[in-house]
């Protein structure tokens, strides 16, 4: 007996060691709205997803219909904020009206921390043509006016919470950047239940891990009364060619301890640095030593792109160019500008000479 009790209490001992995650209340909330558009499609956005800590399970949307819904071609389907489809041709048998649907789906956790990055998860539906405008009243979200359909979402999942709890919420730095040096920006979230006064914050690019920045400023816990986030610029990263770059940022040993939860740790992102690519068309050099009568011309693959040459002319060509190194650059409303130098050049000076003895006429 006595071997066992003590095999137990070390267990225990060991137990108490570990970060442990706690389950905390529920996230659960409700969207209503309605339209009175044919064939109209709403917009259902959930707040401040993350007010009581990350996903902690598998949740479900449910969600109740009433309207212009009652044949097999008056019916909507729904979608999630990635615009995939949870459900085709939702409709209510029976009266028109007067008769109500309801269905349920089950959210996998997966999609839950994916969608929750940014606090906001949103469901959109999406109705046929056939529903028609003004025939039944608004039920959810306006009861009483005309509408062609209403519906309301009911959104339930756990959340996970632990003392030491931190995550990224977004990589802020642009999508599209111009090639060369770029500052690469993450926000950072607390979690937790005690305030965060250090994080690690590492990132990588295409698999090759950056330096680390550490966090040592205090971020507030989710009922506090001080900021929650912080925006940081964690370094700098020279995108040395046009293209894709898969940029991965993680957070690790809140308060210098592991982190009680890893669902909000990480987030992925791909960022395109881009340039016009501006080349050369056309060119003709100076025909005489010393003349004025070369010739370019440019192009690019920008939209709508604007070239400003080093003489101050505008436009894809310029004349009348002396033998020298001419600067254009290219820039559009969506891209990065180019700088192309072109060298014009000319032929040498002629030069007649004399032979001894000779004479000019």
């Amino acid at each position: 007996m006595g071997k066992n009790l003590l095999n137990v209490t070390n267990i225990l001992a060991f137990v108490a060691l570990l970060p442990i995650a706690s389950i905390a209340q529920n996230f659960n909330a409700t969207v209503s709205n309605c339209t009175n558009s044919t064939g109209g499609n709403m917009t259902f956005t959930f707040n401040n997803v993350n007010s009581l800590g990350s996903p902690g399970g598998n949740g479900t949307l449910t969600v109740t219909y009433h309207g212009d819904l009652d044949g097999s071609t008056e019916t909507f389907d729904l979608e999630d904020e990635n615009n995939n489809v949870l459900a085709t041709s939702l409709n209510t048998p029976g009266n028109q009206c007067s008769a109500q649907g309801t269905s349920t789906f089950t959210i996998p956790l997966t999609d839950l921390n994916n969608w929750a990055t940014d606090g906001i998860i949103e469901f959109e539906t999406i109705g046929a043509s056939a529903v028609s405008s003004g025939i039944c009243n608004c039920n959810f979200g306006g009861t009483g006016a005309s509408a062609s359909y209403s519906v309301t979402m009911v959104l339930n999942y756990p959340t996970v919470s632990g003392p030491n709890d931190a995550g990224v919420t977004a990589v802020d730095t642009s999508l599209v950047t111009c090639k060369g040096p770029t500052d690469v920006y993450a926000n950072i979230k607390n979690y937790g239940n005690n305030q965060l006064n250090n994080v690690m914050v590492n990132w990588s690019v295409d698999s090759v891990v950056q330096t680390p920045f550490l966090l040592s400023s205090m971020l507030d816990t989710l009922n506090g009364s001080g900021s929650t986030d912080t925006l940081l610029n964690i370094g700098q990263y020279d995108f040395g060619q046009s293209g894709v770059y898969d940029v991965r940022v993680w957070t690790s040993m809140p308060n210098g301890v592991p982190d009680t939860s890893n669902f909000n740790d990480t987030i992925d992102v791909q960022i395109e640095a881009d340039m016009i690519d501006l080349q050369v068309a056309e060119m003709t050099d100076v025909s005489c030593f010393g003349g004025s009568d070369g010739y370019v011309k440019v192009t690019s693959n920008g939209y709508a792109p604007t070239y400003i040459w080093s003489s101050g002319s505008t436009g894809d060509s310029v004349t009348n160019l002396w033998a020298e190194t001419h600067l254009v650059v290219a820039n559009d409303s969506v891209s990065c500008p180019d700088t192309l130098e072109v060298v014009v050049n000319e032929p040498p000076l002629l030069e007649v000479n004399l032979l001894e003895g000779g004479s000019v006429p």
